[in-house]
C-alpha cells in the first residue's frame, strides 16, 4: 500500500503529472486499506474477520485499477470530469 501510494505522490508532486478522478479514488482506497492494515496488526483478537474484510477491500480496488485500466485505453467510457 504504502509504496503504491509513495510512487503516485512522487510522480505527482516531483514529476508534476495531476491525478485523474480514478487515480484519486485507488489512492484513497489504498489509504483506507493501508490504515486498516495497521490497525489490525495491534488489534490481534480482530484479525481473522479484519483479514477477511481487507481481502476483499484489495479485490474491490483490483476491480477499480482494471476499471481504470480499461478508462485510460479508451475500451469503456470513464466518469465526467
Amino acid at each position: 500500500c504504502f509504496g503504491a501510494l509513495f510512487v503516485a505522490y512522487t510522480l505527482e508532486y516531483a514529476f508534476q503529472m495531476p491525478p485523474c478522478v480514478l487515480c484519486l479514488y485507488g489512492r484513497y482506497t489504498l489509504m483506507g486499506l493501508g490504515g486498516a492494515s495497521l490497525l489490525l496488526y495491534f488489534m490481534p483478537r480482530l484479525q481473522h474477520m479484519g483479514l477477511t474484510l481487507l481481502c476483499a477491500g484489495f479485490v474491490g480496488n483490483a476491480s477499480l485499477v482494471f476499471y481504470h485500466v480499461l478508462v485510460e485505453h479508451k475500451f469503456v467510457e470513464g466518469p465526467k470530469t
